[in-house]
């Protein structure tokens, strides 16, 4: 019987709760009122969740609005799902996709001199109107059109409407995680400032959007909130969490997605003083019983953990021992009875099981960071 069940069930894998994505939707909704649309950020395989899941689950939803992906590359694929919803590449910077995405009607952002007239001469040999979200530099420093380019803007956009048209203006916000935020509120007034004198150059757009939804205080006249981390159930902090909270003038709960599990493949025991894995990082103090998990750092699971990280075996914690490697990972499961060859694993889940936030504290970086590590070749589940 355990020889049927480890033939028959999946070695490693993702399960999606849609449940949970449609509270996320919902709560996020409510807190943001209805004159403010969500567009869900499905960058990065949808935060490692898996792109093509993420979009099916949510485009039914009555609030979806947009999509949000880095690449035209994943804006097509959201395409190819067959979703109602308008999709935009935030980072279009795989131009040879171009021809592909106008031809799919993908929107993307256009934040310098170059891209836009690339758009313009690849709209005119299709003889299509692209449609683009105006990106400005409010101070991140990274892409975007400055006040200085205005001038230019009105002109190049008002002799290519024919193969052009700003259906959006939009920015990005440099840090709405602390405690207090002066720099963002510099950024909404620099923002402003620009899509003011946009206006008066007789430029318009339907889409204002600046904040994620971690910068709530700082979207009260715009259209559309990009929402990305707090869609898959985290803040990013518990400033975020309480600056949403005001907005929404009560306590907010988010459900985590996203569980990611594999199975026990071997067991055996050693005894004390022996070492465990690459590099003798780790020796045994007593006998130990160790599972082996046919996971590693080629799956997503991070190298960092090594000799720190845990993982949920029947609702405890076994501890990782040693290196994580390639494609194996040693925990220690002497103290949880009843393990066996084939037992599940929950490497990242909803507490008890470990977090993203727990793995990200113990990688100093962040649980963006651990979701999108997940390979996109795992197979993923969809739960209830």
């Amino acid at each position: 019987m355990k020889n049927n069940c480890i033939t028959n069930c999946l070695t490693t894998w993702v399960e999606l709760n849609k449940n949970a994505l449609w509270h996320n939707i919902d709560t996020l909704s409510y807190a943001m009122g209805p004159a403010i649309k969500l567009g869900l950020v499905v960058k990065a395989n949808a935060y490692g969740h898996g792109l093509k899941e993420i979009v099916e689950l949510s485009s039914s939803h009555p609030t979806t609005a947009y999509f949000f992906t880095a690449s035209l590359a994943e804006a097509i694929e959201v395409k190819q799902t067959g979703c109602k919803q308008p999709v935009c590449a935030l980072v279009p910077g795989d131009r040879e996709n171009l021809e592909q995405a106008l031809n799919k009607d993908v929107e993307c952002s256009c934040f310098d001199q170059t891209i836009a007239q690339q758009i313009v001469a690849m709209a005119h040999a299709l003889g299509k109107q692209a449609r683009v979200h105006l990106k400005v530099d409010t101070g991140l420093s990274r892409l975007g059109f400055t006040l200085g380019d205005i001038p230019w803007c009105a002109d190049f956009f008002k002799k290519n409407s024919q193969f052009i048209k700003i259906v959006g203006v939009m920015s990005h916000l440099a840090d709405v995680v602390q405690n207090e935020i002066p720099y963002a509120f510099e950024q909404r007034k620099t923002f402003d400032l620009f899509c003011s004198q946009l206006r008066a150059s007789g430029l318009s757009w339907e889409e204002t959007h600046l904040c994620s939804s971690g910068a709530c205080p700082l979207s009260p006249d715009d259209t559309l909130v990009r929402v990305g981390t707090t869609l898959y159930g985290y803040w990013k902090s518990p400033a975020q969490k309480q600056r949403l909270e005001q907005r929404a003038q009560k306590k907010l709960v988010l459900m985590p997605v996203l569980s990611w599990k594999t199975r026990i493949m071997h067991l055996k025991t050693i005894p004390a003083n022996t070492f465990v894995g690459y590099g003798q990082s780790f020796v045994t103090q007593r006998s130990t019983t160790l599972a082996i998990l046919p996971i590693g750092y080629s799956d997503g699971l991070p190298r960092d953990l090594s000799n720190k990280g845990f993982v949920a075996i029947r609702s405890q914690q076994a501890p990782i021992l040693g290196k994580v490697s390639m494609n194996a990972t040693t925990v220690d499961v002497s103290d949880i009875p009843n393990v066996v060859i084939g037992s599940e694993v929950v490497l990242l889940g909803p507490s008890p099981s470990p977090t993203a936030d727990n793995l990200a504290e113990l990688c100093g970086t962040v649980h963006i960071d651990i979701l999108s590590r997940i390979q996109s070749t795992l197979p993923r589940r969809i739960v209830f």
